[in-house]
């Protein structure tokens, strides 16, 4: 209790030189601001305590490995695990779409399940050991995660540029939100700053500003298909990616149905994509609708208004007449 009132203290003292480095449109923007800054001030001292990432990223993969072994042991005598992944539903369902659900005891369903959950774990490690962004440990770099709230707010409400230079501007929004986060006044963070603006964590933030910047805001006001299209080329980028991993000959039988079924998954909502609203449809005829009755009622309408335009125009030259 007294660390959160001691934080909130140093909250109320600090934000408003804070606000300084931002230009706000709307004066509302001030309290996404507030939250954002609180909760990475409130994270500090539990970002200091997950460790280094290194170690983490070792850890996690070894769980993986000692998990995805021990179902696949359990599944020769008992058939008796649980684990829980971000990714566990979506491939859940797409490996048992269409197929019948399995008969007998409760035992014998746990038993396919399990099945299902060696093969997942299976493809889990495959993912976690090829492609370094699948799994995303924890580290203890406090200070760079400063540096990462002050940059991100920087970006959304043109706050001052990412310098390594000492004394500039964005190292002093970043002494002021770590001592906000931790009370210790006019701390240099010229180290934390040189490591974010080489971080793939930068680089990240800075494709998602190009994304979904004012480019971005234009072009799909530009074009009523954007999203369609957008899709379109996520989704065949996806059924590539699948289709390389497929091929690969490093990847575990077991987790080849598992990628099948996400690959036929993709495949469909593609074509689906395609069909219903995609880029390729042109014209009106095409969109599901009874455009007959659509036309019958436009028409009627501007006769509609038509006539009502007639009768102002009438009851206007009457009143001048009588006046």
């Amino acid at each position: 209790m007294s660390r959160q009132k001691a934080l909130v203290g140093r909250l109320c003292a600090l934000f408003p030189t804070v606000l300084r480095y931002v230009t706000l449109e709307e004066k509302r923007r001030a309290l996404n601001i507030l939250s954002m800054i609180y909760g990475c001030a409130n994270d500090y001292d539990y970002v200091i305590s997950n460790g280094r990432r290194d170690a983490n990223r070792k850890k996690i993969v070894n769980n993986i490995r000692n998990v995805g072994d021990m179902v696949e042991k359990l599944l020769n005598f008992s058939d008796w695990n649980y684990i829980g992944y971000s990714e566990f539903e979506n491939a859940y369902k797409s490996y048992h779409k269409g197929v019948k659900e399995v008969e007998g005891d409760p035992l014998t369903r746990l038993q396919h399940d399990l099945k299902f959950l060696g093969c997942f774990l299976k493809l889990s490690l495959y993912r976690a050991q090829s492609e370094a962004d699948y799994i995303k440990p924890p580290d203890n770099q406090a200070k760079t995660r400063i540096v990462d709230c002050a940059y991100t707010v920087s970006l959304w409400w043109r706050g001052p540029p990412l310098v390594t230079t000492p004394g500039s501007d964005f190292s002093a929004m970043c002494s002021l939100i770590f001592e906000i986060a931790t009370g210790i006044a006019d701390e240099s963070l010229a180290g934390a700053i040189n490591r974010f603006a080489r971080s793939q964590e930068r680089a990240q933030a800075d494709k998602d500003e190009l994304d979904y910047g004012p480019a971005w805001e234009r072009a799909r006001n530009d074009d009523n298909f954007y999203d369609i299209k957008e899709t379109s080329l996520s989704l065949q980028n996806k059924i590539e990616k699948l289709n390389v991993t497929l091929l690969d000959p490093s990847l575990p039988v077991e987790a080849t149905a598992i990628v099948r079924s996400l690959l036929d998954d993709a495949i469909e909502e593609a074509e689906r994509n395609e069909n219903e609203h995609g880029p390729f449809q042109m014209w009106a005829s095409q969109v599901k609708g009874d455009w007959s009755a659509e036309l019958q009622l436009s028409n009627d309408l501007e006769s509609l208004r038509l006539r009502l335009d007639i009768e102002i125009g009438k009851r206007r030259r009457a009143a001048r007449e009588r006046g």
